[in-house]
């Protein structure tokens, strides 16, 4: 599967429960990176991307930990296996 932009490919996260949408306000200096920490370091079965849609200050949102895993990398790069780039 190829995606035609970042956009499609977060729909695609969605749909496939790897995405986690978080609609509270957050902290772009501090909220962020400490929630993002928390998911990269947590049991892998938690780890997912993350789209904070209520960044304090912006109005566009801020999507994390988008690659943190080999099945997002090769969904990414529309291969099944990173073995197969």
């Amino acid at each position: 599967m190829s995606f035609q932009d970042m956009g499609e490919f977060i729909s695609y996260l969605e749909q496939t429960d790897q995405l986690v949408r978080i609609t509270v306000p957050v902290s772009r200096d501090l909220e962020i990176t400490e929630i993002t920490d928390r998911i990269v370091k947590g049991p892998s079965s938690g780890n997912k991307a993350l789209l904070f849609e209520n960044v304090e200050g912006f109005s566009m949102p801020v999507v994390a930990n988008l690659f943190g895993s080999e099945s997002r990398i090769s969904a990414a790069l529309g291969v099944a296996s990173l073995n197969d780039l």
